[in-house]
């Protein structure tokens, strides 16, 4: 979770990660030609997951310390195998000679899936596969809506963003010799919608650099769901203090704030039920605020106003004609409505601005008015 030093942030519970590009190490060994399938899947109990060629894994049961993950592998629904894989002890499960499937136990409650080609079951067709070259700030179309964008360099990674027509699926940092994949749960089943890896870093004059990543697609992803949010904020003195409430279940894999088109808070792999951003300095002016967020395979988008043209208003929220509307936890109006297509975050930075740092008793303050304002509302 990235977030700056005045962000004021209620308990948060960092989850497993969701719907993501992640990256991982690649074993040296391993070459995207031999693999048809690398996915990746929280380590939670009844989790299931669509591999390639007729494959399938379930998780049984998940120990107490996470360590210990009891798996059943299916082929065509018929139990193959059912192995415990622990951090020291993946499963390899083999065709014949060949190894086609390894299961491990990875960092943050995750199991990495690396699946190759079973000969006896004919050939894999992937949507779309090839080797990219790709400059700074240059995308290349993949199959249906999804594109791929390299974004730059940051400490000597690479920065790759995955779109769907123009809207930002995911942002992720990759290391040399990592994969990555996209997954998404659909219908209670993990897919992975593409996989690949960052091969090599070139630099190119005037300092700039390409990015040959390798790639593979195997699904579109599916974002017919709308994750609802409500938006509200109040004033604090010379501060705004601005409140998200998303679904009791809702694990977000991120969330970001923007203020007049700027990226000012951005959030990843974290769950509550009102997330609390600080927003201090902000000029007598109005402001537009842009709230997105994503969770699973849902993705919300809200507008609001904040007034301060007015000391007197305590809100002003967009309400357009042609969009659903509903009562917000403190009673005013907020909207709900699906993610525009026309992209996000274009003028924003890779990573958000340092705010002016508050001192101590500031955040103590903040703090224990946000407490007290949640509180009342408890109550009534």
């Amino acid at each position: 979770m990235r977030a700056s030093s005045t962000t004021l942030i209620l308990p948060i519970t960092i989850l497993t990660l969701a719907c993501l590009l992640i990256p991982f190490p690649a074993n040296a060994t391993d070459n995207l030609d031999d693999i048809i399938l690398y996915a990746t899947i929280p380590a939670n109990n009844d989790e299931v997951v669509e591999l390639s060629q007729g494959y399938a894994l379930t998780i049984d049961e998940v120990s107490a310390s996470g360590d210990d993950v009891l798996i059943d592998l299916f082929l065509d629904e018929e139990l193959l195998t059912t192995e415990v894989v622990t951090p020291e002890k993946p499963l390899l499960y083999k065709s014949g000679e060949k190894t086609i499937i390894i299961v491990e136990r990875a960092a943050y409650r995750q199991l990495i899936i690396t699946q190759y080609k079973d000969d006896s079951l004919g050939d894999v067709s992937f949507r779309y596969s090839g080797m990219l070259t790709l400059d700074e700030g240059e995308s290349q179309h993949l199959a249906g809506d999804l594109s791929l964008l390299f974004k730059g360099v940051d400490n000597g990674d690479g920065v790759i963003e995955l779109y769907k027509d123009n809207f930002l699926l995911d942002r992720k940092t990759i290391g040399v010799g990592e994969n990555f994949t996209y997954m998404e749960k659909t219908g209670g089943v993990w897919k992975c919608i593409g996989f690949g890896a960052l091969d090599e870093l070139v630099s190119l004059e005037e300092g700039k650099v390409s990015a040959v990543l390798e790639i593979r697609q195997l699904d579109y992803p599916h974002l017919d769901n709308t994750l609802k949010m409500n938006v509200w904020y109040e004033l604090s003195g010379e501060n705004v203090i601005l409140y998200i409430n998303t679904p009791s279940n809702a694990y977000l894999t991120r969330l970001d704030i923007f203020v007049d088109g700027n990226l000012v808070d951005s959030r990843e792999r974290a769950i509550s039920d009102i997330y609390v951003a600080l927003l201090p300095g902000l000029s007598i002016n109005d402001h537009e605020v842009e709230v997105i967020a994503s969770a699973e395979n849902r993705y919300g988008m809200k507008n609001l106003t904040i007034n301060l043209s007015d000391a007197s208003a305590s809100q002003s929220i967009q309400t357009p004609s042609s969009e659903q509307v509903e009562s917000s936890p403190d009673g005013g109006e907020t909207t709900e409505q699906e993610i525009q297509t026309n992209g996000v975050g274009e003028q924003a930075p890779v990573t958000p601005p340092r705010l002016p740092f508050m001192s101590g008793i500031e955040s103590f303050a903040i703090v224990i008015i946000s407490l007290l304002i949640l509180s009342r509302r408890v109550k009534h």
